[in-house]
């Protein structure tokens, strides 16, 4: 009966040994754009009165405009929708109807500050923070190049600037 005794023993404290070095799952990280990503995808995003400039000069046909970002599920791009593009030749050179983007892709690891259209345009990003951890304004600025003839003054650096509608 003792040695029995002694055998569960022995057992006891060699299963505790082995389960105590299993150690414990590690949680996954977030993926690096997820951050960014969703602060894009809080919402619809309405230009700021006199907010969208080409070549430093306002454009005041785009007051009305807006966009609507999503993610994909692993945060590295999505999909965007807009409204309020004006109807003159040209505008939908600056922004179409919706598409794709995604961020810059820097050997495998996506920059943040930049957004690639599924149009090619590259895209500035700067979104900035409110106090309560919500996206505040959001800051885009691409250059739309010369195509062919210049068509009602389309190319150039544009600027938007946004707050969540």
């Amino acid at each position: 009966m003792k040695y029995l005794k002694n055998v569960f023993t022995l057992m006891l404290v060699a299963s505790l040994v082995i389960f105590m070095n299993c150690g414990t799952v590690e949680p996954k990280p977030d993926p690096i754009g997820k951050v960014v990503a969703e602060k894009l995808a809080q919402g619809a995003w309405g230009t700021t009165v006199g907010g969208v400039t080409l070549d430093n000069t306002p454009r005041e046909e785009w007051d009305n405009f807006s966009v609507t970002f999503t993610t994909n599920d692993d945060y590295t791009g999505g999909n965007y929708s807009t409204s309020g593009v004006p109807t003159e030749d040209g505008a939908s050179r600056v922004w179409g109807a919706g598409g794709t983007w995604a961020f810059e892709d820097n050997n495998g690891i996506p920059n943040l500050t930049k957004i690639i259209r599924d149009d090619n345009v590259e895209l500035s990003v700067n979104v900035d923070v409110n106090d309560t951890g919500d996206a505040g304004s959001l800051t885009l600025s691409f250059p739309i190049p010369e195509e062919g003839a210049r068509v009602a003054g389309f190319d150039g650096n544009w600027v938007f600037a946004f707050e969540l509608n």
